[in-house]
């Protein structure tokens, strides 16, 4: 199968639409004060260092370039707290960087959280290139990433993606070089009017629990913002969240979160996997979502991530609304066959297990075929969506990004 190929959009069908980011109404009715530290803290979010080393990337070279990084923001914020915010998977990173004049935040939340609480604080977020950087640029804060310097450390293989990632920031978001004045582009938080609407008319006709489905904590706070938006529109309404269970959940304490939710499910990850353990996970956690008690009246909205979980709540509940909301980066990084991950690649492969599922296991099951396939060197990138276009999984696809209404 050649990926290239996948159509991402069947046009023929009116049911995609773009919406902003619902970070507005996270913040309404939040108590968070700064406690007279109104901006005066600049953070950077670290790597999993790791993943650069399998992929070829020499340590000592990268350390040195994250230190550059620590230099430049010394020399550009000299009377504000700085801060370093390790990734949750990183072991080596934190123990070889230079945090001289750095507070390590170890708060054992995600990033995103981290930013939902303390953005009054916040003066600017920076990363080599996380998407904590994308995050909290949507939340209205000063953000920039700095992976185009790092090019001479980790080759154009490793640095492209990221433009396909972050393609739709403004020149701001991106440092160049350490010669560069930092400008500010922190925009103001404004209601997503048409998705208001657009909620609005659904609730009206749909008057069971709303399912918020995820997979990775990334989404958390957007989550926290569409559980509010319906609240605020139809309390009547139950809020449910169906969690396909990454191993950072685990480390996420649900007290941050579950009270915004009537009700939390939450189902393995299933990986893709010849295992006869984990094939048999996967077929007994299809069989309980089919078997989820879901009214008629229910709707299922999914950060379409093409989680095993979701693929089973679309494929098997086809009488619910399915609403599919998908972030720009992912859809151009994934769905967009003229990004520079598929003109510049021709050996997107699957391997056994993805290969597997795709061809008879999901078939079997009567779930939408997913696709799962690596690309360039050392294996650590791939590709992951529906095989089919995305807005024939869903009912409503809604593409949500920073600069829309």
């Amino acid at each position: 199968m050649d990926p290239k190929n996948l159509i991402s959009i069947n046009k023929n069908i009116d049911n995609v639409s773009e919406a902003a980011f619902p970070y507005w109404w996270v913040f309404q009715g939040e108590n968070l004060q700064a406690s007279g530290q109104e901006g005066q803290m600049v953070v950077f979010f670290g790597n999993d260092m790791a993943t650069f080393i399998k992929m070829g990337v020499d340590a000592d070279r990268y350390i040195k370039k994250c230190n550059e990084c620590l230099d430049y923001l010394r020399k550009n914020f000299k009377n504000y707290r700085l801060c370093y915010k390790p990734h949750p998977a990183d072991k080596e990173e934190k123990v070889l960087l230079d945090l001289a004049g750095f507070d390590f935040i170890n708060d054992k939340i995600n990033s995103e959280l981290f930013l939902f609480q303390n953005r009054d604080r916040i003066k600017g977020v920076f990363s080599e290139g996380s998407a904590s950087s994308w995050s909290a640029y949507g939340m209205g804060l000063n953000a920039y990433v700095f992976y185009k310097c790092f090019v001479d450390v980790c080759g154009n293989d490793l640095t492209r993606p990221s433009d396909d990632f972050f393609f739709n920031m403004p020149q701001s978001f991106f440092i160049k070089n350490f010669n560069e004045t930092i400008v500010d582009n922190a925009r103001n938080l404004e209601k997503a009017e048409s998705l208001e609407l657009f909620f609005r008319q659904k609730l009206s006709e749909n008057t069971g629990t709303v399912w918020l489905v995820a997979f990775t904590v990334e989404y958390i706070v957007w989550l926290i913002a569409l559980a509010k938006l319906v609240k605020n529109l139809s309390p009547a309404n139950r809020v449910g969240l169906i969690i396909s269970h990454h191993r950072y959940w685990s480390s996420l304490n649900a007290n941050y979160f579950k009270k915004y939710f009537d009700e939390i499910v939450v189902w393995p990850r299933i990986n893709y996997s010849l295992r006869p353990a984990k094939l048999w996970q996967a077929v007994k956690t299809a069989r309980q979502i089919k078997n989820f008690k879901i009214s008629k009246d229910d709707i299922l909205i999914s950060i379409a991530q093409n989680s095993f979980v979701e693929n089973c709540l679309n494929s098997y509940h086809k009488n619910n609304l399915k609403i599919g909301l998908i972030a720009d980066k992912d859809f151009n990084l994934f769905y967009n066959s003229q990004n520079s991950i598929y003109t510049n690649n021709s050996d997107f492969r699957f391997n056994k297990a993805s290969w597997f599922f795709n061809k008879i296991l999901e078939p079997l099951l009567g779930l939408h075929r997913s696709v799962f396939m690596f690309y360039s060197r050392g294996g650590g990138y791939f590709i992951t969506r529906y095989q089919k276009p995305l807005n024939e999984v869903f009912d409503r696809l809604i593409i949500m990004k920073a600069t829309a209404k």
